[in-house]
């Protein structure tokens, strides 16, 4: 029996209509020119996901114009006083934003509101993700944590706000991104127990959907953010999300992390397991991951296990595609091979 294998999020860029979308979105990032090239992309990506043979499938996320850089742009009580770089090169060039009254969403981040326009699309969409407080925040994280604790209250309701229209729009998957979260905890700078209090309240009242959560190091251009690379530290905040959340999407692409994967014996059964075990970043599309799947598989049964990459396609160029292609082509390899 095949395993089933998944997306995390975003899907590959394309080459076509770039010039002609960035004009667009110069004028109106959110306006119909835009739109109607997203949507080309869109059906697109649904339709590749598909031929893959995907259990569930994203849109793409073309609607994020550059990554958590464009999330400020729907929200209110703060001044962007430091616009982001077209092409960033590290986790410091995402601008900068001053907080400066209380932080409100009005019309919320822009997940739910696509996947409510992306699911009318030829073969429809079955995965939407949101991310937490602390990527929303990416631009003020260095400087203006205690600003960012006293509004995490107000964060922690847009984040649950847009889970719950995403559940109520029918959406199959909805996907709490954790990157930072899973980051602090491995670096000891934050607990367990407080890391999963934070997932717990973004997911309240989210109902009638699955409820995933990634974990990753994570990435822009192929570098993590944690100075940790691990994953067992992220067994105790599931174990605290026992009932909470469905299913977890972790990676498990760094030597370091193989090595402690006895530890996910101790997940709670209630929670499927989706191993991110093909690194979207190396350079190398070297088909070994069917024994690391077995490897894997003996560790947590073949009936909870599903196979995606680490992390979303999201950060890389057009130039990128073919390598990208060769990984996901060896991923379903390496799942059929069950």
């Amino acid at each position: 029996m095949a395993l089933p294998i998944t997306v995390v999020g975003s899907w590959w860029p394309y080459d076509d209509h770039t010039d002609e979308l960035a004009r667009a979105r110069r004028e109106d990032p959110t306006g119909d020119a835009a739109r109607k090239i997203t949507d080309i992309w869109a059906t697109r990506a649904i339709r590749e996901q598909r031929e893959f043979g995907f259990a569930e499938w994203t849109s793409g996320e073309y609607f994020v114009e550059n990554f958590v850089a464009t999330l400020p742009r729907y929200l209110t009580g703060l001044t962007v006083d430091a616009a982001p770089p077209f092409e960033e090169y590290d986790y410091d060039d995402f601008g900068h934003l001053t907080i400066d009254g209380p932080i409100a969403a009005p019309g919320g981040l822009g997940y739910a509101a696509a996947y409510e326009h992306d699911r009318t699309l030829p073969g429809g969409v079955t995965k939407a993700t949101v991310v937490t407080p602390f990527e929303i925040m990416v631009p003020a994280l260095l400087d203006q944590q205690d600003a960012i604790d006293r509004a995490m209250p107000d964060l922690l309701a847009i984040v649950n706000t847009e889970l719950r229209r995403l559940a109520a729009a029918g959406c199959p998957h909805v996907q709490l991104d954790a990157p930072i979260i899973a980051t602090l905890v491995n670096e000891g700078r934050m607990t367990a127990e407080a890391g999963a209090g934070l997932i717990a309240a973004c997911f309240d009242g989210v109902e009638g959907t699955t409820r995933g959560v990634h974990f990753c190091n994570g990435n822009n251009k192929g570098r993590p953010i944690s100075s940790v690379l691990r994953l067992a530290p992220w067994v105790p905040i599931l174990q605290r999300l026992d009932g909470v959340v469905d299913d977890a999407l972790l990676e498990a692409t760094y030597w370091s992390e193989w090595a402690e994967r006895e530890a996910l014996k101790d997940v709670p059964r209630s929670i499927a397991l989706t191993v991110g075990l093909v690194d979207e970043a190396d350079y190398s599309p070297m088909p070994v991951w069917k024994i690391r799947a077995a490897g894997w598989a003996e560790v947590v049964g073949e009936d909870r296990l599903r196979l995606s990459m680490s992390c979303g396609f999201g950060r890389h160029g057009a130039a990128d595609r073919a390598l990208l292609e060769q990984k996901v082509t060896n991923l379903a390899e390496a799942a059929a091979g069950f």
